[in-house]
């Protein structure tokens, strides 16, 4: 069993709260995801600029070809690339160069074209390449992985697994996250502490934590219920209500609650 906290304050930024804000916007009809999204930006303004940080991930869940985004260009390095690539290689007219790098022996390394402003902004030293990350523990031989004679992450070579274990470093169905921990450290000195996780991307376990709760958004503003907003199947005119009523009536017992 997981153990999960309450918010400090349940009219600060709670997922009650929340759903409480939802279900009385949602009388507003098709006008609910605007006004949701004018509440959001309006509490989000709230926190206070001066001391504003936010840190931005795009995972693509891995749909991304790592060498064909840092590509080594030191002639050893490149004839490697080309020969176990073949022919899904890039020539070097279609590769920005990054420069040599100082921390890879003095390596040369680029960028396809159609990212030459990240090239810009790796010149202007504001943007940096983490190399060899992932999810396993340690430089492992394939030996190694048959005898089991090294630890090795979860369901290795499941795919939905494994973007899981980047989440997570647990399995598919792992409900808590490492940026879901952090900002469970930071949700206190949030004035609003709903949008110290914003999700454009729906449900996902890398901002999930014991406390701090993924506020998602999409294009036309928050997602909303759709019990909420929409007809219920093979229910009744009154099913809506009902349903805004248990999800934002106060209740006392915590796992009722909850």
């Amino acid at each position: 069993m997981t153990t999960r906290k309450r918010l400090p304050d349940p009219l600060n930024g709670s997922r009650r709260a929340f759903l409480q804000t939802s279900a009385t916007l949602s009388t507003l009809g098709t006008a609910a995801p605007f006004a949701l999204n004018l509440a959001a930006m309006n509490a989000a303004s709230a926190q206070g600029v001066d001391d504003y940080r936010a840190l931005v991930c795009v995972f693509l869940f891995g749909g991304k070809d790592q060498t064909n985004t840092v590509t080594p260009l030191d002639a050893a390095e490149f004839t490697a690339y080309i020969n176990a690539r073949t022919s899904i290689v890039r020539t070097q007219a279609e590769i920005t160069s990054l420069g040599d790098v100082a921390t890879q022996g003095g390596r040369g390394f680029g960028l396809p074209n159609e990212l030459a402003p990240l090239a810009q902004l790796y010149g202007a030293g504001r943007l940096a390449s983490v190399a060899n990350v992932g999810p396993l523990f340690g430089p492992t031989t394939k030996q190694q992985f048959q005898n089991a004679s090294v630890p090795l992450p979860p369901k290795l070579f499941s795919h939905h697994d494994q973007q899981s274990v980047w989440q997570s470093t647990g399995a598919e169905g792992t409900t808590a996250d490492w940026s879901g921990r952090i900002a469970d450290v930071v949700l206190s000195g949030n004035a609003k502490q709903t949008f110290t996780s914003v999700s454009a991307s729906g449900s996902a376990v890398f901002l999930s934590g014991a406390s701090a709760l993924q506020y998602q958004v999409g294009t036309s503003g928050p997602v909303a219920i759709s019990g909420l907003t929409g007809s219920l199947i093979g229910a009744g005119a009154n099913a809506n209500e009902a349903l805004r009523q248990l999800i934002t009536a106060a209740r006392s017992p915590l796992f009722e609650n909850e």
